[in-house]
């Protein structure tokens, strides 16, 4: 081939010995589809050869890729494909490709985990339903490839942008996204547990205080039983059969101990406030007034509660080291049947919904909208 003058190389990538992203964005260009796919594939196998390439040279690989000590930032090239990816990550984060992309770089540096979190958030519009579900998937791969490479929630990640994020998105009202958002903390709590100031800000500052009666008295039941399971969970976690048979303390040995000793408590003082339980609530703390306009709720949501305690118990005492899926208020009772567990909260329950007795065949109902009674066999 020819050689390339100075005007030539430049355009290829090159500008006085300093490399840029022009040859990238040509590809971009010159892929012609709305989505950069090969630009974006190519990003990703990208790290998948480095990672193969140095390995290469290792007398013993380690077993988790991303857990050799490889200094990405030395790599040549790395700084601008981190920049690219953080650009196509604006303009293309509802791709799961794109997304997958992300991911990946993600794990050479958990610190970009910040800078990829504000792209995303800048990107969406809260009132977009779609590009709200999209953030959560987005947020929700990353979270994903973060635990399942054994990398911790980085204290450096700046919590407050994504818990406004997440507040906004409450305060919209909206039962979908809601129950997005409840879904994404449930999944990923425990990484949250990892730094006491993230748990306190999400669960006590958030969720019991500022949101906790209109999500635990929603007007959606959906949204009440994740709340509740969430709830029941991650926050109250009662004791199971084994760590009541060693009677130990619990009085708290560690800054995350004493988070979840406050998060108990102010559960316990919200539950007193609505006519529940009031367990160890100290006579100093100050009981929050339940909103008049969701007291309707109160009743079939303290029942609700009730039976997904009862599951969360009957769940721990049996596997302490994981949580199940979310699962609807039908499943619960059906768990709570079926292995003979005794819960008043359960007969409750049936008492605020019953079932009918009886339903009207094509026929019957026929002859009721004839003005004549319908005839109900035994």
């Amino acid at each position: 081939a020819a050689a390339k003058g100075p005007a030539e190389g430049n355009k290829a990538g090159v500008d006085d010995g300093e490399p840029s992203l022009e040859w990238l964005r040509e590809i971009a260009r010159e892929d012609g589809e709305e989505v950069p796919k090969f630009l974006i594939s190519f990003l990703e196998h990208w790290v998948d050869h480095v990672i193969a390439s140095l390995q290469a040279d290792r007398s013993e690989p380690s077993e988790h890729a991303f857990q050799n000590p490889i200094v990405w930032w030395h790599v040549p090239g790395y700084d601008l494909f981190v920049q690219e990816v953080v650009e196509q990550l604006r303009k293309h984060h509802g791709d799961t490709g794109m997304i997958r992309t992300a991911s990946k770089f993600l794990l050479t540096d958990p610190d970009l985990l910040t800078s990829f979190v504000e792209t995303i958030l800048k990107a969406t519009n809260v009132f977009d339903n779609k590009a709200v579900i999209n953030l959560f998937d987005c947020l929700s791969e990353f979270w994903k490839a973060l635990r399942e490479n054994g990398i911790m929630l980085s204290d450096g990640f700046d919590g407050d942008m994504l818990w406004s994020a997440l507040d906004r998105i409450i305060m919209t009202d909206h039962h979908v996204l809601i129950t997005q958002c409840l879904s994404f903390i449930y999944e990923h709590s425990s990484s949250f547990k990892e730094v006491a100031a993230f748990r306190k800000a999400l669960f006590l500052d958030i969720l019991l205080d500022k949101w906790f009666f209109t999500l635990f008295l929603h007007w959606e039941s959906k949204v009440r039983n994740m709340f509740y399971q969430l709830l029941a969970f991650h926050v109250e976690r009662q004791p199971t059969r084994a760590e009541e048979a060693l009677d130990v303390s619990t009085r708290p040995t560690s800054e995350a101990e004493f988070v979840d000793s406050v998060l108990g408590r102010r559960l316990g003082v919200n539950l007193a406030a609505m006519g529940g339980s009031d367990a160890g609530i100290a006579p100093v703390v100050s009981v929050p007034t339940v909103p008049e306009e969701l007291k309707v709720y109160l009743p079939m949501a303290l029942a609700s509660f009730g039976c997904y305690q009862a599951y969360a118990k009957l769940w721990l005492d049996r596997s302490p080291e994981k949580v199940p899926s979310m699962v609807d208020m039908d499943s619960v009772v059906n768990i709570l049947v079926k292995n003979n567990v005794d819960c008043p909260a359960m007969r409750d329950l049936e008492t605020f919904a019953p079932k009918p007795a009886s339903l009207l065949s094509l026929e019957e109902l026929r002859d009721l909208r004839n003005g004549q009674e319908p005839r109900l066999d035994a």
